[in-house]
């Protein structure tokens, strides 16, 4: 085999690795994906419920003035890669509230991985589910 066939050889070969690397990490990259935009939808959706709560919209009309709210943690339940999330408020809120809040968070994260802006009580994404039980509002 001449220079100009080895060469070739090799560089086939680094291609062929180099796509090996990528659709092993795939999946790893994906989740990470999936999971940045879970997070970033259910902080879009608390500060909506937030702002909402604060013009006394879904808290049977009391109004909370200066609600703030604070994504605390996300966390992966490796039984069947379900993501388990924390929102904490500033002040202790209402059943309904929680409830509006749980809602309004669920319509984010659908909408991010779903492109649906319904109402729902859980989301199904490719690789994690998020339901309205595995929300949970504090104080």
């Amino acid at each position: 085999m001449g220079i100009r066939g080895q060469t070739v050889l090799e560089l086939f070969l680094l291609v062929a690795i180099i796509f090996a690397i990528i659709a092993a990490l795939a999946p790893l990259i994906g989740k990470q994906h999936e999971l940045n935009l879970v997070t970033g939808a259910a902080r879009d959706g608390a500060n909506e419920a937030a702002t909402l709560l604060s013009l006394g919209y879904g808290s049977s009309g009391v109004a909370l003035p200066n609600l703030s709210v604070r994504l605390q943690k996300i966390q992966e339940t490796h039984s069947g890669g379900a993501i388990k999330l924390s929102i904490t408020f500033s002040r202790a809120l209402s059943l309904t509230a929680k409830n509006f809040t749980k809602y309004t968070v669920l319509k984010h994260i659908n909408k991010a991985l779903n492109g649906n802006f319904a109402e729902v009580t859980s989301v199904q994404g490719r690789y994690y589910t998020v339901t309205k039980n595995n929300i949970t509002i504090s104080p």
